[in-house]
């Protein structure tokens, strides 16, 4: 069954994110506005403020919480249940990625030269780790929370322990710049999308 809808922006939108239960869709845009989408009856929930064009957003595993990255330099997160604003975090001038944690009590934001992990409570940066030799341009965190992964200009994939910042490996995945890459749900497959014109799909740890 395909089922078709628009969901319309008052401006060019930039961003899109669909909750792991397939019932919420997220979409930002390049006004700093969030919309939150039920998607079983294809209308508006929610309508959330940031501050500029939004890069990325993400929901939440458990569709509490929504992030996005704005162009004034902060993440910012929204409590999906009142629509009110949770906290915002100032990563840098350039804040292009974020991604949130399984329990979502840890997101971390990636900008030019590196990222932070930051603990959504206190609003304290737990640690910065910077990518030496090339750009972050994607990151994404694995399913048990237990890595890191950016992207790069250079085509590079490396993988960085959440706990100690520490970088454990690094994978020559394209040949030109990496702009997003997604994780299966379950762990063991990850896709990355690359300038040089090709969809890869990569496998790491236990597969399951």
């Amino acid at each position: 069954k395909t089922v078709r809808r628009s969901l319309d922006h008052k401006s060019g939108v930039s961003a899109v994110d669909v909750s792991n239960d397939c019932r919420l869709l997220a979409s930002g845009d390049f006004c700093g506005t969030v919309h939150i989408w039920d998607l079983e009856q294809g209308v508006k929930t929610k309508e959330l403020a940031g501050d500029g064009y939004i890069y990325e957003v993400k929901i939440s595993p458990d569709s509490c919480f929504a992030a996005a990255t704005c162009d004034d330099g902060y993440a910012y997160i929204w409590n999906l249940k009142t629509g009110d604003s949770d906290a915002k975090f100032h990563h840098g001038k350039r804040v292009r990625s974020v991604a949130l944690s399984s329990d979502g009590k840890f997101l971390v934001t990636g900008g030019d030269s590196g990222f932070k992990v930051w603990d959504r409570d206190t609003g304290a940066c737990r640690s910065y780790s910077e990518a030496p030799g090339s750009a972050l341009t994607a990151l994404s965190m694995t399913p048990d929370d237990r890595w890191i992964v950016t992207a790069s200009n250079r085509g590079s994939i490396r993988f960085w322990d959440r706990t100690t910042g520490k970088s454990h490996c690094i994978v020559d995945a394209h040949k030109q710049t990496i702009y997003s890459m997604a994780f299966k749900p379950r762990g063991g497959y990850f896709a990355t999308v690359s300038g040089d014109e090709t969809v890869r799909i990569s496998s790491y740890g236990p597969r399951s």
